[in-house]
C-alpha cells in the first residue's frame, strides 16, 4: 500500500499523498460557536479508499490547522497536512453558527433516542448508562416555531412535536408537558426526519438529519413520517 525503494541497508518508504481522489475528508456540519464566543475547531476525519477503506489517524497520520474564511468568523478553513506515511496537503471549510447544539443519547436498555440542549442532563444521562452520540444538529437560539417537550410516565418515553394539537391530545391522554425543549430554525436550513416503529409500544420514534440513517430504518419496516423540524 506504500510506495519506496529499495536502499543498501534498508527499504526507503515514500509517503503517500493524501491529494489522490482515493482520499476523503468527511463534511464538517455547521458548527456552533464556543460559549466564550470563540470559533469551534471540530476534528477532521480523513479516510483513504485504499485497498480497504480506513480512517486515517489524527496527530499520527495529519495534522489539522484551522484559519477563517472571512472577517466575520462565519466560515473557516479546515487544512489536513499529511504526517508519517502520508504527506501533502487537503482544505475543507465549515459554517460557524449563532445556535445551540442539540445533544443526542440513546437508552441501550430501553431503545429510546432522547434529545437535549442541556448539557447537564447530558452528563447525568451517561452516569446512568446512556450512550452519547455527539451532536444531532444545532437549534437556533429562539424562533416563531417552538418544539415541544412531553413525557409519558407509564411508558417512559419523550415525545417532541412542533404541533401543538399534537401537544394537547398527548396531554388529555396522560401526558406530561416538560415546556419548549428547543426552537426549530424558521429558515428550515436542516430538515430532522421523524420515524415511527410500529414493532414497538415505546421508545418508538426517531429523529435524524442523515437520510441514509432514515431510509435504513424505513427498509427495516419503520414508517417515514417526514420532516419533525428543522435545525441550523
Amino acid at each position: 500500500n506504500y510506495y519506496g525503494t529499495v536502499q543498501r541497508g534498508g527499504f526507503g518508504i515514500e509517503p503517500r499523498e493524501i491529494t489522490g481522489s482515493d482520499f476523503e475528508i468527511r463534511a464538517i456540519p455547521p458548527q456552533p460557536k464556543n460559549p466564550d464566543g470563540s470559533a469551534p475547531k471540530p476534528p477532521v476525519t480523513l479516510i483513504w479508499h485504499g485497498p480497504s477503506d480506513m480512517v486515517l489517524v489524527e496527530g499520527r497520520d495529519y495534522t489539522v490547522t484551522y484559519e477563517p474564511v472571512n472577517a466575520a468568523g462565519t466560515e473557516y478553513w479546515a487544512y489536513i497536512v499529511g504526517k508519517g506515511n502520508f504527506t501533502g496537503i487537503l482544505s475543507t471549510t465549515y459554517q460557524v453558527v449563532d445556535g445551540i447544539p442539540m445533544y443526542r443519547l440513546y437508552n441501550p436498555n430501553s431503545g429510546e433516542h432522547f434529545y437535549t440542549a442541556v448539557e447537564s442532563e447530558r452528563k447525568h444521562l451517561v452516569d446512568v448508562g446512556w450512550n452519547y452520540e455527539g451532536m444531532g444538529w444545532i437549534a437556533p437560539v429562539t424562533s416563531s416555531t417552538p418544539v415541544y417537550r412531553l413525557y409519558n410516565p407509564y411508558a417512559g418515553e419523550h415525545h417532541y412535536t412542533t404541533s401543538a394539537a399534537e401537544k394537547d391530545s398527548l396531554v388529555k391522554a396522560g401526558w406530561n408537558y416538560e415546556g419548549v425543549g428547543w426552537f426549530s430554525d424558521d429558515a428550515k436550513t436542516t430538515p430532522l426526519y421523524r420515524q415511527y416503529n410500529p414493532n414497538q409500544y415505546a421508545c418508538n420514534h426517531n429523529y435524524t438529519t442523515s437520510t441514509t440513517e432514515r431510509d435504513w430504518l424505513v427498509g427495516l419496516g419503520w414508517h417515514d413520517e417526514g420532516i419533525g423540524w428543522y435545525g441550523m
